[in-house]
C-alpha cells in the first residue's frame, strides 16, 4: 500500500474577509476531490489570516507510481486554476 501527503500554502489575493477565503477554498476543495478522487482539508493553522491556506491532501493506491502521477497533476490543476499563488508544496509517498 502507498500512501501519497501532499500540502498546498496558497496566497489569495485581494481577499478581505475569512467568509470569502473559504468561499475560494471550498471551490477549490470541490473541484480537485471531483476531478481526482482525493482526499481534501483546509489544515491552515491561523484562522484569522484571510490571504493565506494550507491545504492537505491524501491519496492511497497500491502503485507509487500512480500516486506519484496524481499528486503531480493536482498540483498543476491548483495552479491552472488561478484562484491564487501557490507558495510552495510538499509531499511525501509512504510505503506501508
Amino acid at each position: 500500500m502507498v500512501i501519497g501527503v501532499l500540502r498546498l500554502s496558497i496566497r489569495f489575493h485581494g481577499n478581505s474577509s475569512l467568509k470569502g477565503k473559504q468561499s475560494k477554498i471550498n471551490k477549490l476543495k470541490t473541484q480537485v476531490r471531483n476531478k481526482f478522487n482525493i482526499s481534501i482539508a483546509d489544515i491552515s493553522e491561523d484562522e484569522t489570516d484571510v490571504e493565506l491556506a494550507d491545504i492537505g491532501m491524501a491519496i492511497v493506491n497500491n502503485d507509487g507510481s500512480y500516486v506519484n502521477k496524481i499528486l503531480d497533476h493536482v498540483i498543476n490543476e491548483v495552479e491552472s486554476l488561478c484562484i491564487g499563488d501557490l507558495l510552495k508544496h510538499e509531499f511525501e509517498i509512504i510505503n506501508v
